[in-house]
């Protein structure tokens, strides 16, 4: 069994409870939906019914006015504009007709939409599959009396597409939320199985093998409230009990000699088994999960803004802008990103001068505060300003938490490593995006910014417990050079080239430009709502989520990373381009969740084939590539971002579509020609 596929006790049992605890987690979910789903069934008959009365009553009582003055029913002039007006308040309703006694019709006002609608079944069945809504059949009728003659009567019809569109609504924001807790709920599974079981049994087996090979020098922390902690406990004393007496010996001889005359036969037995004769160091691991949850929830906030960003920005543009409002709304992306690439560099010196975790907690300040910004600016400028804020803080808080990873990892699980940090970012990000939507809806952009400043808040108490303190050792070679000269040496690798302007920078011009830019002003343009547009871009991080680990695994298994690479780069491109001749709502979505299950095949590989690469690269440095990659396909994002809001404003959203999907095509075949060629060489 290689190192690569060797898996500790404590990580075969988590395996076990992980998949059990989530399925458990799912199955509460979806008798939850079950529940909600049939007391809105219920609720909406009896609501439907009294809204109707209501306004059946309001017209019946204007109508009768009229008629107390003398007017008859059939000269009542104005009475189709009235009878409009009502329809405009209450668009729950499709048409409303006044007939005479003999069922003459005198004047009605209907939806649009309503005579093609009368041909449908009463029955509306929505997108949730066998989920129906009951609508009554009947109309219902309001007589108009004079005296105590029947003179006619008002028809009140439910408008039935209202109704099944608020259920629609209804549905999918509970299944957003119920997708978001069961993810939720998921890290929160795995972090206290990690933390509760893996880790204390992973301590204790490792504490086990040294005192059998005769090392006593450490002791892991004393918790006896659970049973691994009381045998933990028991082996403990052990070492301290033994350097306990080994340092009362010691002690004897110093008080009557000088430690040159301390016998040979104690030091060499304080040599054989690691006897210092004082307290044993406690063993303190890091692990890759320690980052997981607190990564998450800071991804989710910071994310929450995703689906309503671009027009939070456009709705703050006010009189004749010097500049294309295209070019406009992507400012303060582009400074979200400008600040990435200064803070990038740095990041990795940052994270191993104060610790990965001291670097985190210390960058989620900014970002926190930046939120409180955002959610009281009232100008463009003030936008940027908090972006870039928010930008530097995510440069370091990110790259704080990959190098925690990559340094927890055991050799030869770097891809899987790196393939945990991706899908927690990518996990938290889908949950910020599919709840912001949501919540920009419910309760107002400029509050979901205060929603993710809790958040923060709450991930800088989660990362106080689970990360450690100890700066852990890297298991990659390399230093944190970051001077301009250091990062232009990269540039003589041609596999590193390759690689970066192939498919580093067109993979996030793809996401900038088109994820975080097109897809919401133009679903907005389309007609589509915040938690619309959420919706849809929750499917590229949901599919991205749900294969990155599948493709990691066969990365690891088969070191195919240039393959993965070249499928995912593959498909990313002939996706746009096949959108921009069918733009939609449908057709965008399709496309972001096809662009979702081409991105899996990329995060992770990505940063796998640049440690392969180093290690024959002239430089031979892993940080300075990582670090290198990092910052230049962010460059690459800003100018692909600035060239997309220009011909967004020059020629439209189509024709930009097309230029981002031949762009990755061209970079991926620019790819595979420099793999082919360096393959053929190597042969």
């Amino acid at each position: 069994m290689t190192n690569a596929e060797t898996v500790s006790p404590g990580q075969a049992a988590a395996a076990r409870l992980v998949p059990l605890a989530a399925l458990m987690i799912v199955i509460a979910a979806v008798v939850l939906g079950t529940f909600i789903l049939r007391a809105f069934n219920k609720a909406v008959d009896p609501e439907l019914s009294n809204r109707s009365l209501l306004i059946g009553t309001i017209v019946r009582a204007d109508i009768q006015r009229a008629l107390d003055l003398g007017i008859p029913l059939n000269q009542l002039a104005g009475t189709e504009t009235y009878l409009e007006k009502v329809l405009t308040d209450f668009p729950e309703v499709s048409s409303i007709t006044v007939r005479s006694a003999d069922q003459k019709v005198l004047s009605r006002a209907q939806s649009a939409e309503e005579t093609a609608r009368q041909k449908q079944k009463v029955q509306i069945r929505s997108n949730a599959g066998d989920s129906v809504i009951e609508i009554p059949e009947k109309s219902f009728t309001f007589p108009i009396l004079t005296g105590n003659e029947l003179v006619g009567a008002i028809v009140v019809e439910i408008d039935r597409t209202y109704v099944r569109r608020q259920f629609r609504n209804v549905f999918l924001d509970v299944l957003v939320v119920i997708l978001v807790a069961i993810l939720l709920a998921v890290e929160v599974t795995i972090t206290v199985t990690a933390t509760s079981l893996r880790q204390p049994l992973d301590q204790l087996y490792m504490l086990l093998e040294r005192q059998v090979s005769g090392d006593f020098s450490v002791r892991l922390r004393q918790v006896t409230t659970t049973s691994l902690g009381r045998v933990a406990a028991r082996f403990s004393d052990h070492a301290e009990d033994l350097n306990a007496r080994f340092g009362r010996l010691l002690d004897r001889y110093s008080r009557t000699a000088s430690d040159a005359d301390i016998p040979t036969g104690l030091r060499d037995l304080g040599s054989r088994f690691t006897l210092t004769g004082t307290l044993p160091r406690t063993l303190q691991l890091t692990d890759v999960v320690d980052i997981r949850l607190p990564l998450f929830l800071f991804a989710m906030a910071e994310e929450l803004s995703k689906p309503f960003l671009p027009l939070y920005i456009r709705s703050m543009i006010a009189g004749e802008p010097w500049l294309s409002e295209g070019v406009i709304v992507s400012l303060p992306l582009i400074a979200y990103l400008v600040a990435l690439v200064a803070l990038s560099p740095v990041s990795g010196f940052l994270a191993e001068r104060l610790s990965p975790r001291r670097a985190f907690l210390l960058a989620l300040v900014p970002v926190a505060v930046s939120h409180i910004g955002l959610s009281i600016s009232s100008t463009v400028v003030e936008i940027i300003l908090w972006r870039g804020v928010a930008g530097a803080g995510y440069a370091v808080a990110t790259i704080a938490c990959q190098e925690y990873a990559l340094a927890a990892a055991s050799f030869g699980r770097h891809t899987r490593a790196a393939a945990g940090f991706v899908t927690v970012v990518i996990g938290g990000t889908f949950c910020g995006t599919a709840v912001g939507g949501v919540l920009a809806d419910r309760i107002g952009q400029n509050n979901v910014f205060l929603v993710g400043a809790v958040l923060i808040v709450v991930a800088a108490v989660v990362a106080l417990g689970m990360l450690s303190g100890e700066s852990a050792k890297h298991t990659h070679k390399g230093s944190a050079t970051t001077g301009l000269r250091g990062f232009l040496s990269v540039f003589r690798s041609v596999r590193f080239v390759a690689l970066l302007f192939g498919i580093a920078i067109p993979a996030n011009i793809l996401m900038a430009a088109f994820l975080w830019y097109l897809v919401p002003l133009m679903l907005a343009d389309l007609g589509s709502s915040p938690a619309n547009i959420g919706r849809a871009l929750m499917l590229y991080y949901l599919l991205t989520v749900a294969i990155a680990p599948w493709v990691a695994r066969l990365a690891d298994r088969y070191s195919s990373t240039t393959t993965m690479l070249t499928i995912g780069g593959i498909i990313s491109g002939l996706t746009l381009i096949a959108l921009s001749r069918e733009p939609g709502f449908w057709p965008t979505t399709a496309a972001i969740a096809v662009a979702g299950v081409a991105h899996a095949f990329i995060r992770a590989p990505q940063i796998a084939h640049v440690l392969e690469i180093s290690r024959s690269a002239p430089t031979r440095d892993q940080a300075l590539m990582l670090g290198a990659l990092r910052t230049f396909e962010r460059v690459g994002s800003i100018l692909g971002l600035l060239l997309t809001a220009f011909l967004v404003g020059r020629v439209g959203y189509a024709t930009a579509i097309s230029a981002t999907g031949i762009c990755v095509a061209a970079g991926t075949l620019l790819f595979v020609v420099v793999a082919l060629i360096y393959r053929t060489r190597a042969g």
